[in-house]
């Protein structure tokens, strides 16, 4: 194990000692089973998006609605567990060597920038629709969007590259991010892949682009002080540091051809997830905050 490797997993174990005593020490609040459970979700979630770059938010989301919280607690924590996650992925990537943002004027960056400018966009202009759309619709869209992406993966089809197809992702990654918390790593990751971006280019760029619109529209939810219980958000976010330190490697270990169709099936089981929690609720198992 580098260096680079052992610091980087230093700074996570403070970062999640620190957030441990934020919880205990500075809100005096009791540990729990549920919290475990809570931070074991996040470890799994963080797994799967860091080394797929997608199902964080589109898992995540569904499964905290399913078990009784409120989409006005779940979102905001899956937001920025995801955040922190995303962003430790985003630099194990880097350090793998499966994208290249640092350099100017390299393709990598490129399409981060544009990922990340029109993706504001989508966020924006997301937010006026969320408070006139029935959340059913909402995640049947999202839900059929994922499915046929996949399916095009499946069919091993790609397009021919262009920047106006990158562009077309930005918006609706980001537009399906702010109505739901989820939908931004499946249309990004496989947009770029079917695009005929390579596959671990691809992971790399989204975990750093969804960070950053993930940061922006936590912030939104810190205004309208929708948070009422920290517990949700603090323990996702540390098991999401956890497991975003064993995803990367997973990526590069992985085969083309292998993490393609494997990539492709989970994204049609998370389209598919969504699809049936939108339509039948499941009914609500606890509640927190």
């Amino acid at each position: 194990m580098d260096k680079v490797r052992i610091a980087g997993l230093g700074v996570v174990g403070v970062i999640v000692v620190g957030l441990l005593a934020f919880y205990t020490l500075w809100l005096g609040q009791p540990l729990s089973f549920a919290l475990l459970l809570i931070a074991v979700l996040g470890l799994a979630l963080a797994f799967v998006d860091t080394a797929f770059g997608m199902g964080f938010g589109t898992l995540g989301t569904p499964v905290l609605l399913i078990v009784g919280l409120s989409s006005k607690l779940a979102v905001p924590s899956i937001l920025i567990a995801q955040a922190a996650s995303a962003l430790c992925g985003f630099l194990l990537h880097h350090r793998y060597k499966n994208v290249d943002l640092w350099n100017v004027g390299s393709h990598d960056r490129k399409i981060a920038v544009i990922l990340v400018g029109f993706g504001f966009i989508g966020t924006v202009a997301a937010v006026f629709v969320a408070l006139r759309v029935p959340k059913m619709y909402l995640n049947s869209y999202i839900g059929i969007l994922i499915i046929a992406m996949g399916a095009i993966m499946m069919l091993n089809r790609k397009t021919i590259f262009s920047w106006w197809k990158i562009v077309v992702i930005s918006l609706v990654s980001g537009f399906n991010k702010a109505l739901s918390g989820g939908g931004y790593g499946p249309v990004a990751t496989t947009g770029l892949v079917v695009s005929g971006h390579p596959i671990k280019n691809s992971v790399g760029i989204t975990l750093f682009t969804v960070a950053v619109i993930n940061i922006l529209a936590f912030a939104l939810y810190l205004t309208s002080k929708s948070i009422t219980s920290f517990g949700l958000p603090v323990f996702l976010t540390i098991g999401a540091l956890m497991g975003s330190q064993v995803g990367p490697s997973a990526t590069k270990r992985i085969s083309s051809k292998r993490a393609k169709l494997a990539f492709a099936a989970i994204v049609i089981v998370l389209g598919a997830l969504t699809i049936i929690t939108a339509i039948y609720p499941v009914p609500k198992l606890f509640s927190m905050g």
